[in-house]
């Protein structure tokens, strides 16, 4: 029932990108709606003053409000250009310079290359699991028995890679000798494994446009380096750790925009900006802060995520998705509309939607509380050009959706005193306007 309900919704916020009857067309034209504003003149730009705060509410229905408290938050910056960009493989010589930032004094080698170092390291975990289930009462004597045949299988097979296996794997000339899973197998001097980078993550394919770019490190074997934090890391270390390792792998144009933690790790997320002004996120599950189910987070686009151990400031997991390379400056300095046609639109979009039923069985009544309202840059597709984007500055809406809730018939959720509150983005209902003609771009967690 609650999923019937999910798509329901989801089709009606669709229908809300729609144009009605008797308002301006809302959704995203993409380049050709940009073409005025590419083609103005950017010495005539006298640019609108933007509010600090914006209070107000809109009814939607008799059991659905947006509330208005909302923070503006507006980069500090001479001009807004337009860009166009491509998406782009990660350069060779970046994954280089991560390999040696990342492992001090690593090299990689094709995964398939096994050392020695690593024969014998699997011929001690073997042996361990053969006195293992030979001591395990739990198990029938013919089950025993079978698993221990598999694992003496196992070993009689590194032994005999042992004896052929190099000292030291030989490194790769390419980095599209990977194996099917499009990995590299990382090594340090000695020849023991460090942990693998992945130049992509479709194996059928190791060079592909917007590639994520990832290197997951095996315990504590990944060194800091010397200038680096050897203690016990803070946040602020962390994120300055962060900072810094991008700067040392050559990597511009990124700064960090939040942190999260457990026990172990901090997972930092580095944002690309232009021109100083941030990106604003696309929002999707993935990247370097979930690795091993540890983390949950939302990755954005135009991203680098870095999983950093608290111990000694040393680099667990490494994620640089959706990366670009600037193609050109289409117009140095666009006109922004003035802030109150952003909010019509806004207004316009949220009250197209037909029918505001909630989504969850036993809600009362429900708002929309809008907390920020940020300007960035955000990417619209080029029409038949894959790959390519118009990166336009843009307005994003975000904040919570709060339930009220008749507790006999609402049991599905922790409720605090009959409220249910969720954050937009996992109700999808993050709303972005392009700054220079006032369409909606996304409309969700898209």
């Amino acid at each position: 029932m609650r999923k019937a309900w999910i798509i329901a919704l989801t089709a009606l916020l669709l229908m809300g990108c729609q144009p009605t009857p008797t308002e301006d067309i809302v959704v995203n034209k993409g380049e050709d709606g940009m073409q005025k504003a590419i083609l103005a003149d950017a010495e005539t730009v006298v640019q609108p003053d933007f509010p600090k705060s914006v209070e107000r509410e809109y009814v939607l229905s008799d059991k659905a409000t947006v509330v208005f408290a909302a923070e503006v938050t507006v980069p500090e910056a001479a001009a807004f250009p337009i860009y166009r960009v491509m998406l782009a493989d990660i350069p060779e010589q970046a994954v280089d310079a991560i390999v040696k930032c990342a492992t001090s004094d690593g090299y990689a080698s094709i995964q398939s290359s096994q050392s020695k170092a690593d024969a014998l390291a699997m011929l001690e975990i073997l042996e361990a699991a053969m006195a293992e289930i030979a001591a395990d009462k739990t198990m029938g004597e013919q089950e025993k028995q079978d698993e221990l045949a598999i694992v003496q299988g196992n070993i009689e097979y590194w032994a005999e890679l042992y004896e052929s296996a190099p000292d030291k794997p030989l490194p790769i000339e390419s980095y599209d000798e990977v194996d099917n899973l499009g990995r590299i197998s990382l090594f340090n001097a000695d020849g023991a494994t460090l942990g693998y980078i992945s130049v992509c993550m479709d194996g059928d394919n190791p060079k592909s446009l917007g590639s994520m770019c990832i290197v997951e490190t095996y315990g504590d074997f990944v060194k800091p380096l010397s200038f680096y934090p050897d203690k016990p890391t803070s946040k602020e270390e962390a994120v300055s750790f962060s900072e810094q390792f991008l700067r040392d792998c050559g990597i511009e144009g990124y700064s960090a925009i939040g942190v999260s933690e457990n026990d172990w790790n901090y997972a930092v997320t580095l944002v690309r900006t232009y021109g100083g002004i941030p990106y604003l996120p696309t929002y999707g599950y993935g990247g370097a802060a979930s690795y091993g189910g540890e983390y949950a987070a939302y990755a954005p686009d135009e991203s680098i995520s870095m999983v950093i151990f608290k111990s000694n400031g040393a680099i667990r997991g490494f994620t640089w998705y959706a990366y670009s390379q600037e193609e050109s400056c289409l117009n140095p300095n666009v006109q922004l509309l003035d802030f109150e046609q952003i909010l019509k639109t806004y207004e316009n979009t949220i009250q197209s939607v037909t029918a505001w039923e909630s989504p969850y069985e036993g809600v009362l009544s429900w708002k929309l509380v809008i907390e920020s309202v940020q300007l960035g840059y955000k990417r619209i597709p080029v029409k038949d050009a894959m790959g390519s984007y118009i990166v336009t500055p843009a307005w994003e809406f975000n904040g919570y959706v709060e339930f009220t809730c008749d507790p006999a018939v609402f049991v599905e959720e922790t409720l605090t005193d009959g409220v249910y509150r969720k954050p937009l983005i996992s109700e999808g209902l993050v709303m972005v306007i392009n700054a220079v003609d006032g369409t909606v771009i996304s409309f969700g967690g898209e």
